[in-house]
């Protein structure tokens, strides 16, 4: 594990360029993948017509940067023509939202995750008799409420695809400016990729509204397929893809 300082070097939010979680809960709903004018895509991205988005609600009870909670859009793409080593396709992360400063620090500054502070709300009920369980989540932000899922999981389902899917290496346009705002210092297309897999995982359906920048993204609601696990992961350093 890589040990690093990151700003305020008095005392720094985050030491590691790796993030390890424990026992992750995760609620993904899954929607038809955005128009392909609808997310601006830096090269070699390019948008994955015909495919699906999701958007994933995580709670992190235990991470080695502490809990925190956390909501992503991703949108499926393609690379023309990408580096060796890295894969044809995945998923491009145009919103991300945290509970932490750790976690929206880290995010930006190793990976170039877009992330933006936001209040997130994740519940799951117990197995009912009839083998359902209930899943509420939300994400508001500035008093405005950007996303939120209701619904309910009860077939188990195999962790297997499920992980693959979570694995899929998730692409970010990282661009910090120079100090006179006149050009950016930076201006990369990352990767980054987690490691690990569910432990257990259940499938149902739901209804995701979605408002504001989000809806900007992948429309304003629909019925979804829902997707309900949980297991230990490691988000590991990344790559600059170019």
């Amino acid at each position: 594990m890589t040990s690093i300082q990151g700003i305020p070097l008095v005392k720094p939010l985050y030491h590691t360029s790796a993030v390890h979680y424990r026992d992750a809960l995760v609620a993904i709903a899954i929607v038809p993948a955005p128009r392909e004018s609808a997310i601006p895509m830096p090269p070699p991205l390019q948008a994955a017509t015909g495919g699906m988005a999701a958007v994933l609600f995580a709670d992190y009870p235990e991470s080695s940067i502490g809990p925190y909670r956390e909501v992503l859009v991703l949108v499926p793409v393609t690379l023309d023509a990408p580096p060796a080593g890295v894969p044809e396709a995945g998923w491009f992360c145009p919103l991300i939202y945290v509970t932490t400063d750790t976690a929206l620090a880290q995010g930006r500054e190793l990976w170039g995750f877009p992330k933006k502070m936001a209040t997130i709300e994740i519940a799951t009920g117990e197995m009912t008799p009839e083998g359902t369980r209930a899943v509420q989540a939300s994400c508001t932000r500035n008093d405005e409420l950007l996303c939120s899922i209701d619904g309910s999981v009860s077939e188990p389902v195999d962790v297997t695809a499920i992980s693959a899917l979570l694995n899929l290496p998730i692409f970010n346009h990282k661009i910090i400016w120079a100090a006179d705002g006149s050009r950016p210092d930076i201006d990369q297309v990352t990767m980054a990729q987690l490691e690990g897999a569910l432990t257990r995982a259940h499938s149902g359906t739901g209804t995701l509204h979605a408002n504001g920048e989000v809806a900007t993204c992948i429309g304003e609601g629909t019925e979804t397929s829902m997707l309900v696990g949980s297991g230990d992961f490691i988000l590991p350093a990344g790559r600059v893809v170019s």
